[in-house]
């Protein structure tokens, strides 16, 4: 069996879903056992419970084999909450039967750039391979499925709006790519004690070209208008976002374009043999609610 963190979210979601396909048991720790329901029903023990309380942590690992980790961000409580699951995944693991972990992680996590809300999970890193439990570490670039959250936007003015510069590429990445490495190192097994792979799709994009390719996508004009970095806080802030979490997010878009990346891109996918997801398909499935 393997225990699943996040099932309910984009990413751990797909994980659970696919590890199921294959016919592998499944255990999903979940506060809303409702929004787990589609997993319940394809055959996935579903176990009420919080990810902050470490002894909901280990029953959720209990006699399982390989565990997926990722940790939510709460943007009220930044980084606080996400550095005490970290821990409480290391406290659970060291009392588990579980001999291979994939945690989500992130691009440039130990890149030291002054970005909170990827430096932190430098620091989760550690603190989950201190457990001495085999650790794959997979490390994300910006998720192309961020453009959903575009869409309402896109649809009613015709154009894309975040607080990146439009000319600069940066790495983008399909959430279904990071849940399908995620379950084929997990199917596989631990390669040594601790393996890092960088996710960063098949090429970098600008926002400019985002823009020509829904545009192309759609039959319509869509223009990419950068936000301010006050705009941003404002609309950060109307979320309920912490200054902490405001601070993170707008460092981040603002320095994306200069992450440091692994120069072999393709080796994550040349590991686990599959092909990345183009933006260009990505878009094109989403084509009829952008349109």
């Amino acid at each position: 069996m393997i225990s699943v963190f996040g099932s309910t979210g984009n990413v751990g979601g797909r994980v659970a879903a696919m590890l199921l396909e294959s016919g592998i048991a499944v255990r999903a720790l979940v506060r809303s056992p409702r929004k787990a329901e589609p997993l319940a029903n394809r055959g996935a023990e579903i176990l009420e419970g919080s990810m902050l309380n470490v002894m909901d942590v280990k029953n959720a690992m209990y006699r399982c084999d390989a565990a997926f980790l990722m940790t939510p961000v709460d943007y009220a409580d930044y980084p606080g909450e996400e550095i005490e699951i970290g821990r409480n995944y290391a406290s659970a693991l060291e009392d588990s039967t579980i001999n291979h972990v994939v945690y989500m992680s992130s691009i440039g996590a130990y890149a030291k750039m002054g970005i909170p809300h990827i430096d932190s999970k430098a620091t989760i890193e550690d603190t989950i391979f201190a457990s001495g439990v085999d650790c794959t570490f997979l490390r994300p670039a910006f998720f192309m499925d961020n453009l959903y959250c575009q869409t309402d936007t896109i649809r009613s003015q015709g154009f894309i709006s975040l607080p990146m510069p439009p000319d600069a590429p940066i790495p983008m990445v399909s959430t279904e790519d990071i849940a399908y490495a995620a379950v084929q190192s997990l199917k596989r097994g631990a390669n040594g004690d601790r393996e890092e792979y960088d996710i960063l799709g098949g090429r970098d994009y600008s926002m400019n070209e985002v823009a020509e390719i829904v545009s192309s996508s759609i039959g319509r004009q869509v223009s990419y208008v950068q936000m301010t970095d006050e705009d941003a806080r404002e609309a950060f802030r109307q979320k309920g976002m912490s200054a902490a979490a405001v601070d993170a997010l707008v460092s981040m878009y603002r320095l994306l374009p200069n992450i440091p990346v692994d120069a072999d891109r393709f080796r994550v996918y040349n590991e686990f043999n599959f092909e990345p997801t183009t933006l260009e398909s990505m878009i094109n499935t989403i084509a009829g609610a952008l349109a």
